[in-house]
């Protein structure tokens, strides 16, 4: 009767090492089908762009972004919210500013009547 002998495949460890690494390597590529407007999170994960839901109160005024209720200073996807207006909020990360506005949902409304 003949013993087994284990069997050692010379490219076995590297085929393991490339298996192994396949996700670093995926998460370091830029997507060019990402639209420009996504940002993407530390973990290589796209964020959904910001979305001013309502603006609340007036002393102190909230904003509901992405459905987080924020007051002036807090952060919300590395952008921090200086200023809250009535309808809308404006936003600064690194020298940048970005104004996010309530969306007008009678327009809308009223369009899809008119046949728009």
């Amino acid at each position: 009767m003949r013993t087994s002998r284990s069997m050692f495949i010379p490219w076995a460890p590297a085929l393991i090492t490339l298996a192994l690494s396949a996700p670093l390597l995926a998460q370091t590529l830029k997507d060019p089908t990402r639209p420009p407007g996504e940002h993407v999170g530390s973990a290589g994960q796209a964020q959904a762009p910001l979305t001013l839901s309502a603006v609340l109160g007036s002393q102190p005024a909230l904003a509901i972004i992405n459905g987080q209720v924020l007051k002036v200073g807090d952060k919300v996807q590395g952008w921090t919210l200086r200023h809250i207006f009535k309808d809308e909020v404006l936003l600064v990360s690194a020298g940048q500013q970005q104004k996010l506005t309530v969306f007008d949902h009678s327009a809308v409304t009223s369009a899809y009547q008119n046949g728009h």
